[in-house]
């Protein structure tokens, strides 16, 4: 009877290391194959059945991976608010002609994300707008200051050097008469 006892203990012996075996075996695979939180609960089973200082340095290796994962995935979700935020400002500015403003911000969500095609396109748009801003302001002056002097000129009653004034504001805005 002792015998016995001692062949079935043997036998249940061999039966859990063979068991941990197979759940280092399937951590492991996991593991190489990047399944982090599979692999983690294989090397936990395996540590459940013995314990076992190389399937703890693994199972250690793994919760190290996961948290390097987390990590990375809360900074990629904090950049992506970040730059959903920047577009969604810009947009609201750009949308009410407000160019230099949404162009500040076009240009942060490039910072954040250097790789976005539509910030950059908007930038574009931005720096078209300014300059057509910027082209029409001077032409207005540009109209103010002719209609300044051609209505001076024609005050004193030189008519033809008031029409040659009035005549070259037209040449800028053929619709100003």
């Amino acid at each position: 009877a002792e015998i016995a006892k001692k062949l079935q203990e043997a036998a249940e012996k061999d039966a859990q290391d063979a068991k941990f075996a197979k759940f280092v075996a399937e951590g492991d695979a996991f593991g190489t194959a990047l399944k982090y939180p599979e692999a983690k609960g294989k090397y936990e089973e395996a540590l459940k059945i013995k314990a076992d200082a190389a399937t703890q340095a693994k199972l250690d290796g793994i919760n190290a991976k996961i948290a390097e994962q987390d990590a990375l995935n809360a900074e990629s979700a904090a950049k992506k608010q970040k730059f959903d935020q920047a577009m969604t400002e810009a947009d609201a500015l750009f949308k009410t002609g407000k160019w230099e403003e949404a162009k500040a911000k076009y240009n942060e969500a490039i910072a954040v994300d250097a790789t976005a095609a539509l910030p950059k396109e908007k930038v574009k748009l931005c720096d078209a707008k300014i300059l057509e801003l910027s082209t029409d302001k001077e032409k207005t002056e540009k109209i103010n200051a002719l209609l300044s002097e051609g209505n001076a000129l024609f005050g004193s009653e030189k008519y033809n050097e008031s029409k040659a004034k009035y005549t070259e504001i037209l040449g800028l805005d053929p619709a100003n008469s």
